[in-house]
């Protein structure tokens, strides 16, 4: 537990003004029962709405250029990878697949990206071509979930429910960056200079987030190190930002308010909620260039 003089949660507007200049995009559902996009400040001001449809849209993932903004939607009836043009609102269905597609990432280029379907993930260029599978779980239950690649291209970081994995895109070795254990571990996401990993992991009382090198092996994911509290409530989906900030979905533990943006801006810090309570999930950090709608 925390010194009783540091807040469980502190409030984002106290960030520091070169902090508060960058944006998070998530989704929720603030404004109706379907699932939108939407922009914040990281400081919780000037939300914004970027989807406005019937369909739910969810998971989205800015391009390195800060121009682009790859997404899910059901727009079609079945959920399917879109990227939408910032700039002109104008939106393409990338993915067609029979199984859907989610949880897309975009290369460090911004000429490819990654997601999910079934029990595989896949590489599949920005304009739709050259789509392949990069490598296939067991069954659903077991599927390769969560893709994301690594700054230098090398490789793409995945999770299978109790595991976090590191597939080589040449020669396709698959190795553990942490071990398969007998709890959670999910949602790995890479720091922007490529040398750490956060993720989901279920240790003790509360899932938290736990941060390893990516280029290590971590025996053990509950002897790992820790971005976030027990005290602070359950902790998944993390996203890295400037500076190492972690976003992340940080659910309360001392009332029903349900899901909120949170960050943390060192190991172990107190976090502060961006969009505190409702239903708001899947960070993504803005490229730093991007300055807003």
């Amino acid at each position: 537990m925390p010194p009783p003089s540091v807040p469980v949660v502190e409030a984002c507007a106290d960030l520091p003004s070169e902090l508060s200049e960058h944006w998070v995009a998530f989704d929720s559902v603030r404004s109706g029962f379907n699932r939108d996009i939407y922009l914040v400040r990281a400081n919780g001001m000037d939300i914004t709405r970027v989807t406005t449809d019937a369909s739910s849209e969810r998971e989205p993932a800015f391009a390195p250029d800060g121009e682009r903004l790859a997404y899910v939607s059901d727009s079609s009836g079945s959920f399917q990878v879109h990227i939408r043009d910032l700039k002109t609102g104008e939106t393409k269905q990338l993915t067609q697949r029979t199984e859907g597609a989610d949880q897309p990432s975009w290369s460090a280029d911004g000429k490819q990206l990654v997601f999910h379907s079934g029990s595989a993930i896949f590489i599949v260029d920005a304009t739709g071509d050259n789509q392949r599978e990069l490598a296939r779980g067991d069954d659903n239950f077991n599927a390769y979930k969560y893709p994301v690649l690594s700054p230098n291209g090398l490789e793409v970081v995945f999770d299978r429910n109790n595991e976090i994995n590191a597939l080589s895109l040449a020669g396709g070795e698959k190795r553990y960056v942490v071990q398969n254990w007998t709890t959670l571990e999910e949602t790995p996401a890479i720091s922007r200079d490529g040398f750490q990993v956060a993720f989901g992991v279920g240790c003790g009382s509360v899932e938290r987030i736990g941060v390893v090198p990516l280029a290590g092996y971590a025996a053990d994911p509950c002897k790992v190190s820790f971005a976030t509290r027990v005290d602070t409530g359950a902790a998944r989906r993390p996203a890295w930002g400037p500076d190492n900030v972690l976003a992340y979905e940080r659910g309360d533990q001392e009332s029903a308010s349900g899901i909120s943006i949170s960050i943390v801006r060192e190991l172990g810090g107190a976090p502060c909620d961006v969009v505190p309570g409702g239903a708001n999930h899947n960070p993504h950090w803005a490229p730093d260039q991007f300055k807003g709608l």
